[in-house]
């Protein structure tokens, strides 16, 4: 951008903001929508969020709800703040001053790998294979990053993929390791190739949280979604 582009976009942002805030002024005292759109990790849209969107839709069939997940915590964390989705299913509160989190579950997370790695209970040793992992700004890749330090490891080689499947059956293949819940293992047609190995206590569980903008506690729809989740009428 130019100088003044630079200026003009400054001034585009505060325009933006306040008409959103306009907006939200005018529809504070409660509003609903036809759709609800939710981001969630992989491993949760193919395991327990299903469920959730379905008891959803019982009780109010009406609403169309989905699920559209970006691949990463920190991808969907962006998604809900540039409103292009209601709500989030993400690792950690990722406390943020326009962010609302809703505590969901606790996830057990195990070190996943194939048959004939699973012979070993080696955690360090098991940590030397290449990690099979999502984009940069998911949690479990940091989890593993973060495991690979504190045992003072040197950085393996990474292999990125983006979708859950293709993760866990290169793991069956042979081709390294991973993290995830241990549901997601259970989950995969192949999984009988695969072999789960414990985590210690600092690194053995996730907690899930939905978040949600601050500006949308008005949305009746996604606050239903909400009691949904809490079990509440």
């Amino acid at each position: 951008l130019t100088e003044k582009g630079r200026i003009l976009f400054g001034y585009a942002e505060k325009i933006l903001s306040l008409s959103e805030e306009a907006d939200y002024a005018l529809r504070e005292a409660g509003y609903q929508t036809k759709s609800l759109t939710i981001a969630a990790m992989e491993s949760a849209a193919v395991t327990f969020l299903p469920a959730l969107l379905s008891d959803y839709h019982r009780a109010y069939p009406d609403i169309r709800g989905q699920s559209h997940g970006r691949g990463t915590t920190d991808a969907d964390v962006q998604a809900v703040l540039a409103n292009d989705v209601d709500a989030a299913i993400v690792v950690g509160e990722n406390a943020h001053e326009e962010l609302c989190a809703v505590p969901l579950r606790q996830e057990k997370l195990v070190l996943i790998v194939d048959q004939e790695a699973g012979g070993t209970q080696d955690l360090p040793e098991l940590l030397k294979k290449p990690l099979l992992v999502f984009p940069v700004g998911c949690s479990y890749r940091r989890l593993l990053e973060r495991m690979l330090s504190d045992f003072g490891l040197a950085p393996v080689d990474k292999m990125e993929l983006r979708l859950w499947g293709p993760i866990l059956a290169s793991i069956s293949a042979g081709l390294g390791i991973s993290v995830f819940p241990e549901t997601a293992v259970s989950a995969f047609s192949a999984g009988k190739a695969l072999c789960t190995i414990p985590l210690p206590d600092k690194y053995a569980t996730a907690d899930l949280y939905l978040v949600y903008r601050k500006r949308s506690a008005g949305n009746k729809t996604l606050m239903n979604f909400i009691d949904t989740l809490k079990g509440e009428p």
